[in-house]
């Protein structure tokens, strides 16, 4: 009889000079063979393997501050990128793409953000044309694209605001309810006991069935099987040969039948030993069969420990005569925090057989929340992490407790120690982690949904170009210099943006060609490249610039199978509910009004030959350009305005700030520069240009009056001969000026979208009170929170977070204002 088994313990050996932990084999009863040749077999094997790699993958969450939104708001986000095989953040990701797609996958916008020690926060603004439906928000990296199926999808739903309805989630009521069956390393082999888990839906919406396995030649009860809480069960079955199995399965009174899966002559399945009871490791046995062992005995199997391709242990083991179980252990040390994979290769480095399963480190925040302050207006809370000693960064989205607008589909937790190892979304992640059972159920999950193959890596062959895709980080600005000069040897070209504070210079290469990599610029940004002779003055020429700025291309079609996030995440219809949807109203800017202008005031300008009605508004202020002031520059001339802040160089360009001015919509401050009552785009008339071309300037520093051009302040320069035309030979033109709509998203201050709502209940269901996606917390110490109550009583609090540990929490908690 086969049915000894085979063990292989662990030794604590390294090989080669690289981080391989193998577990050697110790022959029980068998003679023994060298180490010798298990380390020139397990050698060979790294060698020639082209699906493992010790390559760093990334893993994206994107907490949202809701789920459910309406054309013309905006999305407010954090972004999370960690680091798959230890779950600390990533500090190598700069260029985070998120990409939205519509219900049809179709790209509807793209955005490019700057992530700093593994994180990032936002908004993007949705469309007010926008259609009702499912929208799919995409996470990725330029590097990212060497893994297959590695990006993170979060959908959200928006809601027409033509819609005289709210929502709520319903599920379906019918009786087309689905088994699935899933054999343990997907064999269901013969002559051998097999674990075979399953799934029960009803209409993509778990159940609970109970039934019996029949086999199918003797009519005989062979299992039986009923499914939890999260539609999901497992059972036991000895495979006979030639034999075949029927589940008749009863569900709400109604019965069906569902064939198992056909068997498998020869295999070998991978598995966890659930009755061993060592704390410091877990054992992991092989089973086959002995049509397997008769046609593959004396081949080394490789047993790989592994994340996403990343190994952590290697085992070889020799398949023996008269065995057919196998067992080793692995230390837990060297397991993963969360999804664990055994993906077994035969002695031609194919993978035939592989097996998930679940490991917690116990790694987890534990914050506690709680409010110790109410003001009439205001709460404040108290965030007290206790049992770690690294800092946590928080993002936190507090609505009302009865939201409509928020359906948690993910967390922190269940993005990054689960989803990603999934081959379908799941619709019940955060609560079947966090349920009382979550070690036991995640291994269900594992069984019935995990990637169907988990390596998501291959090499290339080392012939083939591009061996692996590079990562990005900023953008470049590269080209050609096409100067009138025989030898550039010892030039330079200078790069040059104010806003973005940059003042660069590179040296001229081969084929005159200069490139300017890793630079960070804002959406969209202005720039500014000027040729340096030997002496550093500035050269006239022209420059050929590439188009590509960035490595990463979006695709206008979304490459994922979002059926499975519709199916799985949504199993509901919209029905009326009370109330009716609250509708955006339009951003109300300031009017153009027209103030008196003081007679002291028009009497200067009269005494200047300008009309007195040029002042836009009362508070502008007139300073005539005195003869004891035209050696100035316009820069100086500014700078020694009261009120005025002046940022950048006044040869190569500068912006003007007016300190009383208030913030525009988009948190920009600029002043409007106006020359002879034209507007500028820029301050670029202005550089180099000395104030005796102009007769007098006027500083409006609260833009009353210029409409929605006066936000950050309005400037107004008047020249001598009354045309603006008429002295632009000053202004510097062998400095080229470039644009590019490319560059990264800045980051806006929170606002609460205003809305109009009928009713008391519609306020409650659809309303929104704050978002704070940056909320330091250190340990061992009070951490203060206040918010604007914005008038509600009852509020749910949402927090998603990290630390640098790779150390999560997640956190939703109700709180009440007291009733006095």
């Amino acid at each position: 009889m086969l049915s000894k088994n085979y063990y292989a313990k662990n030794l604590h050996n390294s090989f080669s000079t690289k981080n391989y932990l193998f577990f050697l084999l110790i022959l029980i009863s068998i003679s023994a063979f060298s180490q010798k040749k298990i380390n020139t077999v397990t050698k060979s094997f790294v060698e020639t393997n082209s699906y493992l790699h010790e390559l760093q993958i990334e893993k994206f969450f994107l907490h949202t501050n809701k789920t459910v939104y309406m054309p013309g708001e905006k999305v407010w986000f954090k972004a999370y990128i960690v680091n798959d095989a230890d779950n600390k953040p990533s500090l190598t990701t700069t260029n985070l793409h998120i990409n939205v797609y519509d219900a049809n996958k179709k790209i509807v916008s793209n955005h490019l953000f700057l992530v700093k020690d593994g994180t990032t926060h936002g908004d993007i603004m949705l469309d007010k044309e926008l259609a009702a439906g499912n929208y799919f928000i995409e996470l990725t990296t330029q590097w990212n694209q060497n893994f297959k199926n590695n990006n993170s999808i979060t959908k959200i739903y928006v809601v027409s605001n033509l819609e005289d309805v709210s929502h709520r989630f319903e599920n379906e009521n019918n009786q087309d309810f689905q088994i699935e069956f899933f054999p343990e390393s997907n064999l269901f082999l013969e002559n051998i006991e097999n674990s075979i888990a399953f799934t029960a839906q009803n209409s993509s919406t778990p159940i609970t069935i109970s039934g019996n396995i029949i086999d199918d030649k003797t009519g005989i009860i062979v299992a039986k099987i009923n499914s939890n809480y999260f539609g999901m069960g497992k059972f036991e079955l000895y495979n006979r040969p030639n034999r075949s199995y029927t589940a008749f399965v009863n569900y709400n009174g109604l019965q069906k039948e569902f064939p198992l899966p056909q068997t498998n002559s020869k295999g070998i399945i991978v598995k966890k030993d659930e009755e061993q009871a060592d704390a410091k490791s877990i054992d992991l046995i092989l089973k086959t069969n002995e049509a397997t062992i008769k046609s593959e005995a004396g081949d080394y199997v490789f047993a790989v420990l592994h994340r996403n391709g990343r190994q952590n242990v290697i085992v070889p083991i020799k398949l023996k005569k008269r065995y057919i179980n196998y067992s080793f252990n692995i230390l837990k040390e060297n397991l993963f925090d969360g999804v664990n994979t055994i993906s077994l290769f035969n002695n031609q480095n194919e993978p035939i057989s592989e097996f998930s399963f679940y490991h917690s480190n116990e790694k987890q925040l534990h914050l506690n929340i709680t409010k110790i302050a109410e003001e009439q207006d205001s709460l404040t809370l108290n965030f007290d992490l206790k049992n770690k000693l690294s800092k946590a960064n928080l993002s936190i989205s507090i609505l009302p407790s009865v939201t409509k607008m928020h359906h948690n589909q993910s967390n922190i937790n269940s993005a990054f120690l689960l989803a990603p190892y999934l081959e379908d979304a799941h619709k019940n992640l955060p609560e079947l982690i966090s349920s009382s059972k979550s070690e036991e159920n995640m291994n269900l999950l594992l069984m019935t949904n995990a990637k169907k193959n988990s390596l998501s890596y291959k090499k290339k062959a080392a012939y083939q170009k591009d061996y692996v895709v590079l990562a990005e980080n900023g953008m470049s600005i590269n080209g050609n210099v096409s100067a009138n000069v025989s030898d550039l040897n010892g030039y330079k070209v200078m790069l040059s943006s104010l806003e973005n504070e940059l003042l660069l210079i590179d040296t001229i290469g081969n084929s005159n060609k200069f490139s300017f990599d890793n630079l960070f610029l804002k959406k969209p940004t202005k720039y500014k490249l000027a040729l340096l002779d030997h002496n550093g003055a500035i050269v006239k020429t022209g420059f050929k610039l590439s188009s590509e700025l960035i490595s990463y291309d979006t695709p206008d079609v979304l490459n994922k199978n979002i059926e499975a996030i519709n199916s799985k995440n949504e199993n509901s219809r919209m029905v009326m509910d009370y109330g009716s949807l609250p509708l955006l109203e339009d951003v109300t800017l300031l009017d153009e009004i027209t103030l008196t202008v003081h007679q002291k005031m028009q009497n200067k300008l009269t005494d200047l030959g300008l009309p007195p009605d040029i002042l836009r508004s009362e508070f502008s202020d007139v300073y005539p350009v005195n003869e004891n002031l035209m050696a100035l520059t316009v820069y100086d001339f500014l700078d020694r305005l009261p009120g005025l802040t002046l940022v950048g160089d006044p040869y190569i360009g500068f912006q003007i700030y007016t300190t009383r001015g208030k913030a525009s919509i988009t948190g920009n401050s600029t002043a409007t520069i106006f020359i002879d009552d034209i507007r500028m785009n820029d301050s670029e008339p202005l550089t180099s240009r000395s104030i005796d071309d102009f007769i007098a300037v006027t500083v409006n520093p609260s833009g009353a009056g210029a409409g929605i051009y006066g936000q950050g302040g309005v400037i107004s320069f008047y020249t001598k001969t009354g045309k603006y035309g008429g002295n632009l030979a000053r202004v510097n033109k062998d400095i080229i000026s470039s644009e590019t709509d490319l560059g990264f998203d800045t980051a806006n201050k929170y606002e609460n979208n205003l809305m109009q709502f009928s009713d008391i209940i519609s306020r409650k269901f659809y309303g929104t009170i704050d978002w704070i996606p940056n909320f330091e917390v250190t340990p061992t110490t009070s951490n203060h929170l206040k918010f604007n109550t914005n008038g509600y009583k009852n509020f749910k609090v949402i927090v998603n977070g990290m630390n640098e540990n790779g150390e999560f929490v997640y956190k939703e908690i109700d709180f009440k204002r007291d009733e006095n």
